[in-house]
């Protein structure tokens, strides 16, 4: 929802289109990297944003950061010309909350249906003939023979 909306701000924006093709780009990719992986790419972005980009050591760890958290594919420099190089890194932020903000409302989708199937299954539960028969039950004399069968065991 937050991203339908979103896309219909921007339509009427030109230079947002490719605003809105990164955040899509994150969100569409589902790759998962191992530990390894991570820091081999880390060093793949480092090395490419220290030459397209006059930052200090600490903007463009930042930087890389946030690239690696989008999961952006190379080459940076497109990403670098469409967001603009003096709002790069505050709009490589403010994607990466409207992707997490996409991601969190999907994970709360899921559990909301892992809910409801939970509640379904326990009242489907209570709903079957055991609880329809009802019997007496003389509570004291099942607690007294309860704790006889203990003595014995």
């Amino acid at each position: 929802m937050l991203l339908k909306l979103f896309r219909c701000m921007i339509m009427f924006y030109d230079p947002w289109q490719d605003y809105l093709k990164i955040i899509n780009e994150s969100i569409e990719n589902k790759e998962f990297l191992t530990t390894k992986e991570e820091r081999q790419k880390k060093k793949e972005i480092k090395k490419e944003l220290e030459s397209i980009v006059e930052e200090s050591s600490e903007s463009i760890e930042y930087i890389t950061e946030q690239i690696l958290l989008l999961k952006l594919k190379p080459p940076y420099k497109i990403y670098l010309k469409s967001l603009g190089k003096h709002k790069f890194k505050e709009s490589l932020s403010v994607a990466l909350i409207f992707v997490n903000q996409f991601n969190s409302i999907t994970n709360i989708g899921i559990a909301v249906e892992k809910a409801s199937r939970v509640i379904f299954a326990l009242r489907s539960y209570l709903n079957t003939e055991m609880f329809l028969e009802k019997k007496e039950v003389n509570l004291i004399y099942s607690i007294s023979n309860w704790k006889s069968n203990l003595k014995y065991c």
